[in-house]
């Protein structure tokens, strides 16, 4: 597709900024709206006070950054309280804000693949949802071959069929125990 290598610049740029000493991380991803059933967040919060911070970057696909709904800016609020904006970057935290369906597909293929100089490979999928129907973003991932880690809820153990880590939303151990799980030993560490 000639929108992959757009695509890819992009994830680039973003990894960029960076600090040097996060570059040779794998990524953690998740994608969904910035709305308290999607559990970004917390996912958010888990990782900041958990040892994932120092094992794995996580990117953030999703909501409108510049001018965010109250959702959105209640979301926001949340990981900003536990990331700091001003350090995100620095930390490892990347908000991307919302992507188009074909630049997240390239990006989910990316972070179980890695880019070179810029993030490790074997980095994993997250759905930190409360409550998902369907989750058709998991079986994108899992069609990228990337690991996977879903809610213990709703359809998303049925959806996953049994190839994905399942951690309980509102537990933050579970959620990272599942991150940990999915990459197995070549994940994040």
């Amino acid at each position: 597709d000639a929108r992959t290598p757009r695509a890819l610049t992009e994830l680039d740029t973003l990894l960029q900024g960076l600090p040097p000493g996060r570059r040779g991380l794998p990524l953690a991803l998740t994608v969904g709206r910035l709305h308290p059933v999607k559990g970004m967040a917390t996912l958010v919060e888990t990782w900041a006070t958990s040892d994932l911070g120092d094992r794995c970057n996580l990117l953030v696909v999703g909501g409108d950054l510049e001018t965010p709904t109250s959702d959105e800016a209640t979301q926001l609020e949340r990981v900003h309280a536990v990331v700091p904006h001003e350090q995100a970057a620095h930390r490892g935290l990347l908000l991307a804000g919302h992507r188009p369906h074909a630049v997240v597909a390239v990006w989910m293929a990316a972070t179980r693949l890695g880019r070179p100089g810029l993030a490790a490979p074997h980095g994993v999928y997250v759905c930190a949802s409360l409550k998902e129907e369907f989750g058709i973003a998991v079986l994108e991932a899992m069609a990228c071959a990337c690991p996977v880690v879903t809610s213990d809820r709703s359809a998303m153990p049925e959806t996953a069929g049994g190839a994905a880590a399942l951690a309980d939303p509102e537990d933050p151990e579970s959620i990272a125990d599942a991150i940990v799980a999915a990459c197995g030993e070549r994940g994040p560490r």
